[in-house]
């Protein structure tokens, strides 16, 4: 009795120590999505308006440049930060006068739900130079 309590409690313990050990491998192979901000904001950009197709849970939005063309069907894909928001899946963002620019102030790294890595630019809108 004794030797049949012992082996089931050696299984039990195997079962355990792997389930943890999968874990934390996992924990140690998959990254979070990882926003890096630049210290300096880099030069304007030429594109003055985007459409949000998916916001985060953070409340940062994901968009495309709006005025995409033949030579660029897909147009350029971007995250703005909640700091101009609040935004809506399907709101065009638009540059509020000549005054003003699109610049790149970091780099957002994600995992689509296609285990996709991307990694697209951080842009803000802000006054020009």
């Amino acid at each position: 009795m004794k030797k049949a309590f012992l082996f089931i409690c050696g299984i039990i313990v195997g079962v355990v120590l792997t389930i943890i050990t999968v874990v934390i491998i996992n924990k140690v192979n998959s990254y979070d999505n990882v926003i890096e901000l630049f210290e300096t904001e880099g030069s304007c950009m030429d594109e003055t308006s985007f459409k949000v197709f998916h916001v985060l849970g953070s409340g940062d939005a994901l968009a495309k440049e709006n005025n995409y063309d033949f030579f660029n069907p897909l147009g350029l894909m971007v995250l703005f930060l909640v700091e101009d928001g609040p935004y809506y899946d399907g709101q065009v963002i638009q540059v509020p006068s000549s005054d003003y620019c699109v610049k790149q102030i970091g780099i957002y790294r994600y995992t689509t739900a296609r285990n996709i890595d991307r990694t697209v630019p951080v842009v803000a809108i802000r006054k020009k130079d």
